[in-house]
């Protein structure tokens, strides 16, 4: 239960009577002068209870990974631990970190990375950032160039299909 709701005596049954008059989370905090998330977690304790868990689960050493196409979650107590910012762009970000890893024998071997960086990880070991800056080359060249148009999708087919998508 929130602070605004346990310093002011009554603020329970108030808030439990207006709910049963019809009233929605958002009418009651204005009627009483507290936040609507104050309202939800005194009408309903248990999500209290599961954000705590929540908030164990994040200090936990578990890593959630794909391995042979199965989520899996393994325990990793050898990893460095959690920074407040990534270690690759050194923002820091409003969700939290990511644990990167490479080496699926070695879960230990990784970096704390945002989504954005994650993504671009993936990405990267895809092989998708090469196919990416050839492209470019090729589209740099193209429109320098007075290939006819026939020739033009002859070459960027035989671009693409040199790497697997």
């Amino acid at each position: 239960m929130s602070w605004a709701v346990k310093s002011r005596p009554g603020v329970v049954s108030q808030i439990h009577r207006l709910r049963n008059q019809g009233l929605i989370h958002k009418e009651i905090a204005s009627a009483l002068g507290i936040s609507h998330t104050s309202v939800g977690r005194c009408l309903n304790p248990l999500r209290e209870e599961r954000d705590r868990v929540r908030r164990e689960l994040k200090r936990a050493d578990l890593v959630h990974t794909t391995v042979n196409g199965q989520h899996i979650r393994i325990e990793v107590p050898e990893r460095r631990a959690r920074p407040d910012r990534c270690e690759l762009c050194d923002k820091n970000p409003k969700n939290p970190l990511n644990w990167h890893h490479w080496n699926d024998k070695h879960l230990e071997w990784g970096l704390w990375l945002c989504w954005r960086c994650h993504w671009f990880a993936e990405r990267v070991e895809r092989g998708l950032v090469e196919k990416y800056l050839e492209l470019k080359k090729w589209a740099t060249e193209e429109t320098r160039s007075g290939y006819s148009e026939r020739e033009r999708i002859g070459k960027k087919l035989a671009l693409l299909y040199d790497y697997k998508l």
